[in-house]
């Protein structure tokens, strides 16, 4: 199981470097926000289905790419927030099957599509591993460089308000 989910891992990264359209600076950033995403899967879920592994590592995927619509040309976070996991939905569906992997297209995407707000087992646990992916490995850091302290402040609002209890728990213990 280790040695398929590794491998899918490698191909979906491959293909999202391959076709990543942003400067090496936020192509790394994003690249090890979705690797670190993984791993809090793993702590947490010890041996995920392939389809969850595709889902952690691609739920912010439409990042990526400079097609996204700034933030500030929506009239809110939530529906920026509800777009961006939309887009990443349908990059991540044709994604997975332009690697082979058709058959984790359609329930990938409909995990990343809740990821941000959770509402099903599944996406409440990519929301979390995303959550605490942004408070380790230094994502603050990069944070405070891109965006003003009063917006960094709201986002560390919005990912603390959606993590759920046991999320919460295990963020206490890394910072």
């Amino acid at each position: 199981m280790k040695k398929i989910t590794n491998s899918l891992i490698k191909k979906i990264l491959n293909k999202l470097i391959e076709e990543s359209e942003v400067d090496l600076e936020r192509l790394r950033h994003e690249t090890n926000h979705a690797l670190h995403t993984v791993e809090w899967l793993y702590q947490i879920e010890k041996k995920p289905a392939p389809f969850l592994v595709a889902s952690a590592l691609l739920h912010d995927c439409d990042r990526f790419f400079k097609r996204r619509r700034p933030k500030n040309k929506f009239t809110d976070y939530i529906s920026y927030k509800k777009e961006h996991s939309k887009n990443s939905a349908a990059i991540a569906g044709k994604i997975l099957k332009s690697i082979g992997k058709s058959e984790l297209a359609k329930k990938t995407a409909q995990i990343i599509l809740l990821h941000e707000f959770g509402g099903t087992r599944e996406a409440d646990l990519i929301r979390d591993c995303d959550s605490l992916a942004f408070f380790d490995k230094n994502h603050l850091d990069y944070y405070l460089k891109t965006e003003s302290k009063e917006k960094l402040a709201k986002k560390i609002k919005f990912m603390t308000d959606r993590m759920s209890i046991k999320a919460k728990q295990i963020l206490k213990n890394i910072r």
